[in-house]
């Protein structure tokens, strides 16, 4: 269900919404999905559910957002 999520639906979800998410749910939005994450969205992400993003979903981060990451998550 979260891999059919469109990035208008993706950037629709709440910080609330973003931080229950499990890894697997925020491993299935897709680098798409992922680049479509505001900055606070990406922050409400857990430790672990950005430990498990791939590559792709990594490099579609913006470099903006990808500097809200704490040096854990980078980790």
């Amino acid at each position: 269900q979260i891999a059919g999520l469109d990035t208008a639906h993706v950037q629709a979800l709440g910080t609330a919404q973003v931080a229950v998410l499990s890894t697997a749910q925020a491993q299935a939005l897709g680098a798409a999905g992922v680049g479509a994450l505001t900055s606070d969205q990406l922050r409400a992400l857990t430790t672990a559910d950005v430990a498990a993003l791939t590559t792709a979903e990594i490099q579609a981060i913006s470099t903006t957002n990808l500097a809200t990451l704490t040096t854990a998550e980078i980790a």
